[in-house]
């Protein structure tokens, strides 16, 4: 049933009858949720999800490059961003799509499936309404215990459904990614460039083991060059590396085995790994790695 309720506008005391007829929930293949209202005599979608899903279903306006710009600043401030947007709808279009959302609402096999095409059909050639900031403050003693543990020697990572630029700023604030840190991103990789980038860092990873090695074996011993031989070699130890990969290239690279190997491998030798804009199902395979 409807949830009806009233609003009142802050230029007077007139108020206005809302009414929800629908909701199309969040999930993580669309990235974004949407109410159908009947605000008055007019029906209107509402529409707030990840930028990466909204953009492309949203009409070009003056607006449009703004709610870009914004987006970015927000994300790389660690704020967590939304887009908005609004569509107007006919009593008809209302009409027909409702049948087609309470018939998939009511569906015993495939509802999940066919309540995202059912919202997929009224999601398109929406209008941005702007974008939006959210602070989600980290909790007291976050940066000090992620600090004890990289002291101990343990590799951490994060793995968000975050935006790439909301995640590192983020991992900065929890001092996750640490001043002398080099960050290498793999984002949105498919084809050649996917397989360069991951050949070129797994090169690297096992460089950089090697030197730990050198550094650990000159140390150990008591020869009277070990002091000056460490030093010639802490810069290539020193320089801790950070892997920031997406959902989009963990997709793409989980088809070539091996490349999953060489991801393995990665991953064994850098200090830290982000991954953002994951799915669950996604969260879940690099849980299990």
């Amino acid at each position: 049933s409807a949830t009806l309720m009233g609003l009142r506008t802050y230029e007077g005391n007139d108020s206005e009858n809302v009414e929800i007829l629908a909701v199309n929930e969040f999930e993580s293949f669309r990235k974004r949720m949407s109410v159908l209202l009947k605000v008055g005599d007019r029906y209107v979608l509402l529409c707030k999800g990840a930028d990466s899903s909204m953009l492309s279903i949203c009409n070009s306006s003056n607006l449009t490059n703004s709610v870009i710009s914004h987006t970015e600043l927000f994300a790389g401030s660690g704020l967590r961003t939304l887009i908005a947007a609004r569509k107007e709808l006919s009593f008809e279009e209302v009409s027909n799509w409702l049948t087609i959302y309470h018939e998939a609402k009511n569906s015993v096999h495939y509802r999940a499936d066919k309540l995202r095409n059912c919202a997929e059909m009224i999601e398109y050639e929406m209008d941005i309404l702007g974008s939006i900031g959210i602070e989600d403050e980290l909790q007291d003693g976050v940066s000090e215990a992620i600090e004890t543990l990289k002291a101990s020697g343990l590799n951490v990572w994060m793995i968000t459904g975050d935006k790439a630029e909301t995640a590192i700023a983020i991992a900065k604030m929890c001092s996750l990614i640490g001043t002398d840190n080099e960050i290498e991103k793999c984002l949105n990789l498919d084809g050649v460039e996917l397989r360069q980038k991951i050949v070129s860092l797994a090169d690297r990873a096992v460089q950089l083991k090697s030197k730990d090695n050198q550094i650990t074996s000159i140390t150990s011993t008591e020869s009277p060059f070990k002091i000056k031989e460490s030093n010639a070699l802490e810069h290539f130890s020193n320089k801790s590396l950070t892997l920031v990969i997406d959902g989009i290239t963990f997709e793409n690279l989980w088809k070539a085995p091996d490349l999953k190997i060489k991801l393995a491998l990665i991953i064994q030798n850098v200090t830290t790994v982000i991954a953002c804009r994951v799915s669950p199902l996604q969260k879940a395979t690099l849980v299990r790695m």
